[in-house]
């Protein structure tokens, strides 16, 4: 009976087939969206695949999120899932944000102790395609909020891309107001069209910056608005920052001058003179409400005047010009009876409405001196008075009736003039 009964032994080793693989939620997204991997792993048998591992390391442009495992832990691009029984599988799902636009694409692969009668199946990926985005902001400074007709103001364009992606054929257009004179552009890239009013940037990459300075000159008053607008082929996902304007209120502005002059120097008692004056608006405005103020010395009396524009009223001493335009020169002239001898100085000042940019020479004077009339050099007529009429008692006396040399004569004279007409 000892040879009934026989065995032998082999030794069977496990085997499996471990396969994994990996879809997304969307084909097509834009950068910063939330995208969602899902990473199937499964044994296909016969034996239990002992400690399996799944290796997805996100490639870049994708930012880690979260994760979601139905077993096992994922971290630092590695799935710890344990052991998988024969016909069972595990499901992990990655929570991604897209950070760069373009092609991505995601790869996974599969591993276990176990030996895996297929590898074939042991990897996998899956692509999206992400469509680039940009957030454009533009910002527009003036250098003053006050300005005056015929200044310069400077506009400063800054155009910022906030990204993620580079932003393409970026544009600005610039709305000059007719209010404006172009008097130079600078800028740091790209080139502005003055007769467009166009900057043409160009690309302009994620966290960078431009900067278009523009130099103009006020040509006119009231409120100066001047807008401008960025546009990219890129998709934008903030237009609201698109648009900007400043505005800065323009006054006029002149430059008065006024000079005082006489026609002579020096006169004698009771001479006529002129006091002229003169007012030029050196602009760049017109003068409104332009006021000269010219108040007579007590050595001078009044006769007349004569001015080329407004009113002088004597008793005031105020010449109510009205508006002078740019370039423009007007001019007074005050007839003047000079009445005491000594040294006369008048003086003059001129005011306008319109902001004036220099009052140093808005006052001027005129200086003149007075002497006593000049006498002929002859004897003094006091004493001269009785010794004059004494010699024409003597005379009466010794020629007796001087009428009768007075017919004498006048007849002397007829005979002549006779005389001369006959001949």
């Amino acid at each position: 009976m000892s040879n009934n009964r026989a065995n032998n032994t082999t030794d069977v080793k496990p085997i499996c087939d471990v396969e994994v693989t990996k879809s997304v939620n969307s084909s097509s997204v834009d950068i910063l969206d939330i995208i969602k991997w899902t990473v199937v792993v499964k044994n296909k048998g016969p034996s239990t695949a002992r400690d399996v591992k799944v290796a997805d390391f996100l490639p870049n442009g994708l930012k880690l999120v979260g994760a979601d495992a139905s077993v096992g832990s994922y971290s630092n691009g590695v799935w710890n899932v344990g052991d998988l029984t024969d016909s069972s599988s595990e499901t992990l799902v990655l929570i991604t944000q897209v950070v760069k636009d373009g092609s991505i694409t995601n790869f996974v692969t599969v591993n276990s102790t176990t030996p895996d009668s297929d590898k074939t199946n042991n990897r996998a990926n899956n692509t999206t395609v992400v469509n680039p985005i940009c957030d454009l902001e533009i910002l527009k400074l003036v250098s003053s909020k006050k300005a005056f007709v015929g200044e310069e103001l400077t506009w400063v364009i800054v155009v910022m891309n906030h990204g993620p992606s580079a932003a393409k054929d970026v544009k600005v257009q610039e709305k000059i107001p007719a209010s404006l004179e172009i008097v130079s552009c600078t800028a740091t890239k790209g080139t502005y069209d003055k007769n467009s009013q166009i900057w043409t940037i160009g690309n302009l990459n994620d966290a960078s910056s431009v900067t278009l300075t523009l130099v103009t000159k006020v040509l006119s008053v009231g409120n100066i608005t001047n807008p401008v607008e960025v546009s990219t082929s890129t998709p934008d996902n903030d237009t609201t920052n698109n648009r900007a304007n400043n505005t800065t209120e323009a006054f006029e502005i002149c430059d008065l001058e006024l000079v005082k002059s006489s026609d002579k120097k020096v006169y004698h008692v009771g001479d006529k003179m002129h006091w002229i004056i003169k007012v030029i608006n050196h602009g760049p405005s017109t003068a409104r409400g332009v006021v000269v103020s010219d108040v007579l010395p007590s050595g001078v009396k009044f006769i007349s005047y004569s001015a080329s524009k407004g009113s002088y009223a004597h008793s005031t001493g105020e010449w109510d010009v009205g508006d002078v335009k740019a370039g423009e020169t007007v001019v007074i002239d005050i007839l003047c009876k000079v009445m005491v001898e000594g040294v006369i100085i008048n003086n003059a000042n001129v005011t306008s409405i319109t902001n004036d940019t220099d009052l140093s020479n808005n006052c001027d004077n005129a200086t003149i001196k007075v002497i006593k009339n000049e006498t002929p050099d002859e004897p003094n007529p006091e004493p001269e008075i009785p010794t004059h009429e004494h010699k024409s008692e003597l005379a009466m006396k010794n020629t007796g009736n001087p009428l009768v040399y007075l017919l004498v004569a006048i007849f002397a004279i007829f005979g002549c003039l006779w005389a001369n007409r006959k001949e």
